[in-house]
């Protein structure tokens, strides 16, 4: 059960329950109570004793009966034990805010006023009983006489010191501070615990009772603040970045603890304020990936919740002679810091202990995949590669487990058929299904061995083997990929390089909140379809500080069950023979919420790519702060280099037709082989594209033919047209602001249509500060174009 069931259920820990049962023992020694009906006691709220204490204990209830207004909105829920209850209704008060200050009388013994009492004297019959009326009489006497004393001597009692203790006033027939020694021990003890109080709950100076209530009420405070230990020590290990205003936690000069306490914290409706119009709030979607996903402390555990702190580890248990309440948020307020800042350690396996040799000749794949299944069965650790080479055939990744290949140590991948599943579709070196709290890390290498996969080599492209003769694949990519997650969630992958795929390298299916960060991928660049990272029907995908070096498309979100959002990708070095960064071709799906910042891309075939081919629909996207080399390559690899292509043409007659809308292209820098390439069609029409400080160097350093746009796959192939500097097709909405575009001298006349469009297919077209002109060396030429509207 939870701590806070525990008490809501009204259950109490046994130390607190010990320690109630012997104070009661040892007060029933002290003083002798006469049962009385507890008319004098003074209840919260000025209610009836029995309302007051039943008001503790279930104040809803009870505040609907009566009418009292509650407490408070979670007020403390005391036991259901009836002679518990019995006896703090008859034990305890409500002082005032400034009780006055009474020198204790002595006060006669009377007997108690009882049936038994009155019939216990033999001479007295029922006609000589006195009267109600006689008996208030002789009362008031008495009380004017002790009263009178009293205001005697009130001037003298104001130039005496203060009693050290919370006054409470002497019930009828009990002895006063002054003539009892069980009175002055109650008080003391009822004075320790109202001290404590106070300190715990700054301005709680209006309350008093017997020690047993206020020990409920210590202990309801107590178990609040223990709850806010743990939940603030669950923050810092879920997000280091949160502030945890420790000093205010424990305040105490006054107002509420949990207002004061999390001055600084993001709560959920000021964080999705960044999200508005489409737009995405980058700095708040990187923080979220600042942890480790991997190592949590375990009382993170959704599951685990045997380490919240009871009475009898918690700084804050009750001592009220040997602690102090400031003394005890000192230590708490340490002890909290040293749990945010002390690293926990992490369970490891070496797969050398379970038999790996390590050789990179004989298979070690029995003995990583029991390394797995006892990590896993053990709750999550990390599976340690020591330096060494292993050989294996697929290996599978479950929930809680991380790979941690050491530098020195590689993940050799079978080239074999047999060395992987029947199915093709579980074709991977490393694979993870439905799996969570997974990744790869150590600084080590995964290699997927891709040129033994090669049957002829060509500088142009490489021709590759195919594993479909068996039936199992059909075409011609029938190869297993190096790393797959797939329906998976946290997954992370960092530290780590991913060499020599035969086909794709890190492929993400159906995944959730992945962060790939600090991974160099490096495929061989004449070997074709070794995509770098590859993201499929997958949501909330962070990637940043990534190098990848490839042959194939390096970035390459894709939709063929589900749509794609919130995808990221900053602080990354690409180089391919294809597209940088390309949407689709499979696009079944839509695809929302992109963001592109901060990325180089280097001599590559094309740069930043939409190829919408199956009616998929992409919108909200941004390309930031990225500088684009692109030249051309043999015509047999799609591209031509384009340093920016959007095109929604169909894949086929069957296909549907997709739309691309609300594209932003920001300090974009390029220097290319060829022009802007934005071509939507009749039932596809690009919108709404934006382009804003963006500066385009033109020029020819290649011998490949030019004239040709490329339109594949499917749809028109290639197809012979004169270089432009925008050729646009099918566009309704596209604004140019401050965008420069420079052209090298050719004599051959390559570079005479800076624009290049049809007005009965392109509409609302804006261009403010757009200029054309030749580039010389170190000034532009006088000759030029400068359009403004």
């Amino acid at each position: 059960m939870e701590p806070i069931e525990e008490l809501r259920s009204g259950k109490i820990p046994e130390e607190i329950a010990e320690e109630s049962l012997q104070f009661g023992e040892e007060l029933q020694t002290l003083m002798s109570v006469p049962p009385e009906s507890g008319n004098s006691f003074t209840a919260l709220l000025e209610l009836l004793p029995n309302q007051a204490v039943r008001l503790l204990h279930a104040p809803e209830k009870v505040a609907e009966q009566t009418g009292a207004p509650k407490l408070y909105p979670y007020a403390p829920m005391f036991p259901s034990n009836s002679a518990l209850i019995d006896r703090a209704s008859k034990f305890s008060v409500f002082a005032t805010a400034n009780p006055p200050e009474r020198k204790s009388v002595p006060v006669k013994q009377e007997p108690v006023e009882s049936d038994s009492h009155l019939n216990s004297s033999p001479g007295m019959s029922d006609s000589v009983v006195p009267s109600s009326d006689h008996k208030s009489s002789k009362r008031k006497e008495r009380e004017k006489k002790v009263k009178a004393p009293s205001k005697k001597s009130k001037n003298a009692d104001d130039d005496k010191e203060k009693l050290p203790y919370v006054h409470v006033r002497a019930r009828r027939g009990q002895a006063t501070d002054s003539h009892s020694l069980a009175e002055r021990a109650r008080r003391e003890k009822i004075n320790a615990r109202m001290k404590l109080l106070q300190e715990l709950v700054p301005g709680c100076n209006k309350i008093s009772g017997t020690a047993m209530v206020l020990d409920e009420i210590i202990n309801h405070v107590q178990s609040l603040q223990r709850q806010v230990e743990f939940l603030s020590m669950r923050l810092a290990a879920v997000n280091p970045r949160v502030d945890i205003n420790l000093d205010g936690l424990f305040t105490t000069e006054g107002g509420s603890m949990m207002e004061s306490s999390f001055p600084s914290m993001c709560m959920p409706s000021t964080c999705l304020e960044g999200q508005v119009n489409g737009s995405i709030n980058r700095q708040h979607y990187q923080n979220l990936w600042q942890f480790d996903l991997h190592h949590q402390p375990a009382w993170v555990r959704e599951d685990d919740n045997t380490n919240f702190l009871t009475p009898d580890n918690s700084l804050l248990s009750y001592d009220s002679v040997a602690n102090s309440a400031s003394l005890q948020t000192n230590q708490l307020k340490m002890e909290i810091s040293a749990k945010i800042q002390q690293p926990q350690s992490t369970p490891t396996l070496s797969v050398k202990d379970y038999g790996a040799v390590g050789d990179g000749v004989r298979y070690d794949t029995h003995s990583i995949q029991s390394a797995i299944n006892d990590c896993h069965s053990l709750g999550g650790c990390h599976v340690i590669f020591p330096p060494g080479n292993y050989l294996t055939a697929t290996i599978y990744l479950k929930s809680d487990v991380i790979l941690e290949i050491q530098q020195n140590a590689t993940i050799l991948g079978g080239t074999k058929q047999k060395d992987y599943p029947k199915e093709n579709a579980k074709w991977y070196v490393v694979v993870a299904e439905d799996a969570e709290n997974v990744g790869i890390t150590g600084g080590g290498e995964i290699n997927g061995q891709g040129l033994k996969f090669v049957t002829r080599f060509d500088e142009r492209k490489n021709v590759m083997v195919s594993w479909n003769k068996t039936g199992d694949c059909l075409g011609d990519e029938c190869r297993p990929r190096l790393v797959g997650f797939l329906r998976s969630r946290n997954v992370r992958v960092w530290d780590v390089k991913l060499v020599h795929p035969a086909y794709w390298c890190l492929h993400l299916v159906q995944c959730d909140n992945t962060s790939i960060h600090d991974v160099s991928i490096y495929g061989d660049f004449n070997t074709p379809n070794n995509d770098g990272i590859d993201i499929d029907d997958s949501n909330n995908t962070f990637i940043t500080r990534c190098n990848i070096n490839t042959g194939d498309d390096a970035i390459c979100p894709k939709t063929y069950n589900g749509p794609l959002y919130n995808l990221t990708a900053t602080d990354c070095w690409i180089r391919t023979k294809s597209s940088a960064i390309k949407f689709g071709s499979a696009s079944w799906f839509d695809f929302k919420g992109l963001v592109f910042n901060n990325i180089t891309i280097v001599e590559s075939h094309r740069g930043l790519g939409l190829q919408i081919r199956d009616g998929g629909n992409v919108s909200d996207v941004t390309f930031s702060n990225i500088n684009i080399t692109t030249r051309y390559y043999d015509p047999s690899w799609w591209g031509r280099a384009e340093p920016i292509y959007v095109t929604t043409c169909p894949r086929d007659e069957t296909s549907k037709s997709g739309s691309i809308s609300n594209i932003l292209f920001v300090n974009i820098t390029a220097t290319s082989e060829n022009g802007v390439f934005l071509s939507g069609c009749k039932g596809g029409l690009l919108s709404n594209l934006k382009f804003v400080n963006v500066n385009l160097t033109y020029r020819r350093w290649t011998n490949y033919m030019d004239g040709l746009v490329d339109y594949r796959p499917g749809c028109q192939g290639l197809v012979n047209h004169s270089s432009a500097g925008f050729l646009m097709e099918h566009i309704d909405g596209l604004e140019a602001v401050n965008v420069d575009m420079r052209w090298s001298e050719d004599h051959l006349g390559r570079w005479n249509t800076p624009l290049d469009f049809k007005p009965s297919t392109v509409n609302n077209i804006s261009l403010t500060d757009f200029h054309s002109g030749f580039l010389q060396t170190g000034t532009v030429s006088e000759a030029g174009d400068s359009f403004s509207s």
